[in-house]
């Protein structure tokens, strides 16, 4: 996975700053995180050891792609991180 990222993030070809790296792991993580816990925000905070507020925030920052759910307008799970 982090040899994943790494070229995901253009790091194996010497191209990527650290900051750069760091953002594409947080990325992937918060993505993953969402992912198993059904979009849920709150859950995913707490698997990850963070604040809710901390996570919204990440995915902000990150411009990460979280859409609402049709029938309750809550988050999906199929969250898809936002191409830069």
């Amino acid at each position: 996975m982090a040899r994943d990222l790494l070229v995901a993030s253009g790091m194996h070809s010497g191209h990527a700053s650290l900051q750069e790296a760091l953002s594409a792991f947080k990325r992937q993580l918060i993505v993953d995180a969402l992912a198993m816990h059904d979009g849920n925000r709150s859950r995913a905070a707490a698997a990850l050891g963070i604040e809710r507020t901390s996570l919204l925030r990440l995915i902000r920052d990150l411009e990460i792609d979280v859409e609402p759910a049709p029938q309750l307008g809550r988050p999906r799970a199929d969250v898809v991180p936002h191409e830069s």
